[in-house]
């Protein structure tokens, strides 16, 4: 097996890691062993180690706002309506007409608009890079 070189290494982890990864590598970084981290440079490893904070904020940013529009009663859109659904309840979900006030209107424009962003968030949080690469640390 041929080893990158280390531009190459440095390459691939700021361009080919995917998002999600370098979410959950951010507080990750010191791992030893058989998975710990290839050997960089020390003004790259610091800017990797940035990019990988900044990935986690987003990430976490995008799952919030989920949860948000959840709480509200809005999730995906339906095909066949076009309406806003309902958020799936499970064991332990919370949402507002539990905690006394009645959902949000799925017919008001702006019930559409936070599917909208519900949906991007999903698939921003879910996105596979397999065929193209993962937006690049800047």
């Amino acid at each position: 097996m041929q080893l990158l070189e280390d531009i190459e290494i440095e390459r691939w982890l700021l361009q080919r890691i995917p998002y999600r990864v370098r979410a959950a590598l951010a507080g990750c970084l010191n791992i030893e062993g058989d998975w710990k981290m290839p050997p960089v440079s020390a003004a790259f490893w610091d800017a990797f180690h940035i990019c990988c904070i900044g990935s986690a904020v987003g990430e976490g940013k995008r799952v919030a706002m989920r949860w948000l529009i959840e709480l509200i009663g809005i999730a995906g859109t339906d095909q066949k309506t076009g309406l806003p659904n309902r958020p799936t309840i499970r064991f332990g979900t919370v949402t507002l007409e539990i905690l006394g006030p009645q959902s949000f209107d799925v017919k008001l424009d702006k019930a559409k608009f936070l599917s909208n962003v519900w949906k991007g968030c999903s698939q921003a949080s879910g996105a596979s890079y397999h065929e193209y690469e993962s937006p690049a640390c800047r």
